[in-house]
């Protein structure tokens, strides 16, 4: 009795989360294969052959230019707006709030690791405004959704998940310009918490908190011209 009080009659007359005008994320990321995230999370392990998100064309068999993982950190910033609880109007209920809304989101990676130069594999690393750094930046637009729930007052916790699609680039020269480009699919996974601030005689509270997510970017082709790379996508 004491533990189904403490889950449920606790917040039986709270009120529900019925719309976020915006919800801003930073942090940090590192990106792999299916075998490399099929480990611990933020494992500091170098990726193998099978588990490099760079796809290569026949003629390539190797990229071992971000095997480390300082080659393959980068910043993400994501933006959410405008996410309603639509379900509150339908159901009237104050146990879960299922929000829905549209999103933002740029991911930059750190460091420029110069391209392949091994003898006798081809990688056009020259243009007219410098050297081709590999360099991959992506800006996307989603539908997300959350779904949280409240056992205390100042504490909230909730699932998160986001479908989108993103314009993609890889190079960047040393004179700023950006190619090797095209659009993909994005698609995020979250568990997070936040703790609840609320305003002594305003209609409005705001919360900060920390997400652990998942994403996956998959751009199935890409924009260059011929002989620029034997990249042939990223996933």
């Amino acid at each position: 009795n004491k533990i189904r009080y403490s889950l449920f009659n606790r917040m039986t007359f709270r009120q529900p989360v019925v719309f976020t005008p915006f919800d801003v994320k930073v942090g940090y990321l590192y990106y792999g294969r299916k075998n490399y995230w099929s480990q611990l999370p933020f494992n500091s392990s170098n990726i193998t052959i099978t588990d490099s998100p760079v796809l290569l064309d026949s003629t390539q068999y190797e990229f071992k230019i971000i095997e480390t993982t300082t080659n393959r950190k980068g910043l993400f910033i994501e933006i959410d707006f405008l996410r309603t609880n639509l379900t509150h109007f339908i159901f009237h209920q104050n146990y879960f709030d299922l929000q829905m809304g549209l999103g933002l989101q740029m991911i930059n990676y750190f460091n420029d690791p110069s391209l392949p130069s091994d003898t006798g594999k081809v990688w056009d690393r020259y243009s007219n405004q410098g050297d081709y750094y590999f360099h991959p930046r992506s800006i996307g637009f989603n539908l997300n959704t959350s779904l949280g729930w409240q056992l205390s007052r100042k504490h909230l916790t909730y699932l998160y998940h986001s479908l989108g699609i993103s314009s993609i680039s890889l190079y960047e020269s040393g004179g700023g310009d950006r190619t090797l480009s095209g659009t993909g699919l994005s698609e995020n996974f979250g568990i997070g918490t936040k703790f609840i601030f609320r305003q002594e005689r305003r209609n409005f509270i705001y919360t900060f908190g920390i997400e652990l997510k998942w994403n996956r970017l998959y751009m199935s082709s890409v924009e260059a011209h011929k002989g620029l790379t034997p990249i042939q996508a990223v996933d």
